[in-house]
């Protein structure tokens, strides 16, 4: 088997067009396989960012029973063995810079099953800081709440919004008011929580 793969305002950010958002990246190409002759996975990688990829094997409670990082070449395949867990259901995941892609399994304590059908991928947001222009884009292809805010270096919350999305969301935040220092933009949507941290120099 073989799979490819704002609540309230403060007044200090306003929206402008003067920016254009941030793109997604070309994907990231995954074949996860079985291997028919040992309790083991093959994965092989494809079009790896330059910030790399992280892989983790998981069980559904989310514990972690493996992670390996790979961020020094384009392209690469590994092979894990299973025969140390208990049979049961457990998934991949694959998280680069751009999404994350989640590849169920099964385990029988001899060989591994793929799950293909139930294979999922999670767009994650992408923030471009141009100038004192703040780009956001969230690649969502689906109906979501999204919650963003922006904080300084002491996590006072200076900006709030939220939103009820469909489809991708774009918009680009003016920081003309704001002094020098470190911030930090935080999208929470779909149950999880990302953020990025950004400086003004001037």
């Amino acid at each position: 088997q073989s799979i490819f793969f704002l609540l309230s305002t403060t007044g200090a950010f306003t929206q402008s067009a003067a920016a254009t958002p941030p793109s997604t990246s070309p994907n990231i190409e995954v074949i996860v396989e079985a291997d028919r002759n040992a309790a083991a996975l093959l994965v092989f990688l494809r079009h790896i960012p330059t910030s790399g990829v992280q892989i983790y094997l998981e069980d559904l409670r989310g514990t972690h029973l493996l992670h390996e990082t790979v961020n020094d070449r384009p392209s690469a395949a590994k092979r894990y063995q299973l025969q140390h867990l208990p049979p049961g259901t457990y998934r991949l995941r694959l998280d680069d810079e751009y999404r994350e892609i989640y590849q169920p399994l099964k385990f029988n304590g001899r060989s591994v099953t793929i799950l293909e059908q139930q294979r999922t991928i999670r767009h994650k947001p992408q923030i471009a800081l141009d100038q004192r222009q703040l780009r956001v884009l969230l690649p969502n292809q689906s109906t979501a709440k999204v919650h963003i805010a922006i904080v300084d270096a002491e996590n006072n919350v200076l900006y709030r919004e939220r939103h009820r999305i469909q489809g991708p969301f774009r918009k680009t935040y003016a920081l003309d008011q704001f002094h020098r220092g470190t911030y930090a933009i935080q999208i929470r949507t779909e149950g999880k929580t990302y953020a990025k941290s950004f400086t003004l120099h001037h």
